[in-house]
């Protein structure tokens, strides 16, 4: 695959070549020795061609590599277009304009109307209201107040969408200040509007997501999963991820009202998926033990677990005794506390977090502001996910 990047570096590739050569690392990665054009395939090749964190495994479609690198000359074409090799990249223009942007200096050289300059919305530009009476022509530098160093909120409430506003102050982190007030949340007025505050945060579309979950069959379950817990009580959901020598655990507590709050996350030298899901249960006891959570709804999704938790006629063996001797004391002895098993659909947070933390090395209790956004809505998105995804920091 080396070889073709040179020519890719600077040609833009006819599209069924590439896809040709991609039929190539195609039958290599499942191992067809034909030349037949059906085959079977469990999953499809735009999937693997995913990046690892969609899903996917991360490899790349050569048609996609050759626009990377032509884009990358394309970028060089703006910022010296007197090259000689410009001819040869006039194509790829268009391509560029959909993700250029302008960067605001002193703001006097940009329609705000026209040209894109909010970097990450939409065509990169604000959407303005139905009902302004600016003409056009109005300049960046317009909107802003130098002697004060802020925007001038009213020119910008007259002018924008409420939805737009906000980007304003996004907008001065880059600029290296920051006008407090214009990048709340339009929905909630109590935070920061960002990925994280959307999805996981804000009340308003916190609410809005569980009313329209229980209207989904499909969904209904995971609105469910917090109202099944009364006042005291936990749910926790462990389970473990293998890599190389190293097993990943990870353990999540929610509370009664569905909020996360605990994460917990350990490697141990291990690769055995039981020993791993073991002991990532008895780091989950330990863990309520610690704070006196009496009464915990424990779940994984290792069914032969559960059954030797709850059958002691099952002989636990060398490797598994020291390991759920206690945690079978703690059962015996903590009737408010269950252990159940539920399938790996519903168990996809743990599952992800695990994951996640073999990828940062990031490992014992970790703050909740420090997962990603995508971690949640990644399991929210999951089929017959059974995780309720919203909690306080």
């Amino acid at each position: 695959m080396a070889l073709p990047q040179y020519q890719m570096a600077t040609l833009l590739l006819p599209k069924t070549w590439c896809e040709q050569m991609d039929m190539i690392f195609k039958s290599f990665w499942w191992g067809f020795h034909t030349q037949s054009s059906r085959h079977f395939t469990p999953i499809a090749w735009n999937k693997i061609c995913l990046p690892k964190e969609w899903g996917g495994v991360g490899l790349r479609r050569l048609f996609d590599i050759n626009q990377a690198l032509i884009a990358k000359l394309g970028w060089h074409l703006l910022q010296q277009p007197s090259k000689l090799w410009a001819q040869g990249l006039c194509h790829i223009r268009e391509f560029l304009m959909m993700g250029a942007c302008c960067v605001p200096q002193d703001g006097n050289s940009i329609d705000i109307f026209h040209d894109p300059w909010v970097l990450g919305f939409g065509d990169g530009r604000p959407i303005w209201r139905a009902d302004r009476r600016v003409a056009d022509g109005l300049r960046v530098a317009d909107l802003f107040d130098f002697s004060l160093h802020s925007w001038k909120r009213d020119v910008i409430g007259s002018l924008f969408e409420e939805t737009s506003q906000m980007l304003f102050g996004r907008l001065g982190d880059i600029l290296g200040f920051n006008d407090a007030g214009l990048d709340r949340c339009p929905l909630c007025r109590l935070d920061r509007e960002d990925g994280e505050h959307l999805f996981i945060k804000c009340p308003v579309a916190r609410d809005t997501l569980l009313i329209c979950l229980r209207c989904i069959p499909r969904y209904h379950h995971i609105a469910q999963v917090a109202e099944g817990l009364f006042p005291g009580q936990y749910r926790c959901n462990v389970d473990v991820a293998i890599r190389d020598t190293m097993a990943i655990l990870a353990v999540s507590f929610l509370d009664s009202e569905g909020s996360l709050c605990l994460v917990y996350t350990e490697q141990i030298p291990s690769t055995n998926s039981l020993i791993g899901e073991s002991s990532a249960l008895a780091a989950a006891v330990n863990l309520a033990l610690d704070r006196n959570w009496n009464v915990v709804n424990f779940e994984t999704d290792c069914q032969f677990l559960s059954s030797l938790i709850h059958d002691h006629s099952l002989a636990l063996g060398p490797l598994l005794e020291d390991i759920l001797v206690p945690v079978r004391a703690f059962f015996s002895s903590h009737l408010d506390c269950s252990l159940c098993w539920i399938p790996r659909e519903r168990n996809q947070f743990a599952h992800l977090l695990a994951k996640w933390s073999a990828e940062r090395s990031c490992f014992g209790i970790i703050s909740i502001s420090a997962i990603p956004a995508h971690l949640f809505v990644h399991a929210l998105c999951l089929e017959e996910s059974g995780l309720c995804l919203h909690h306080v920091a």
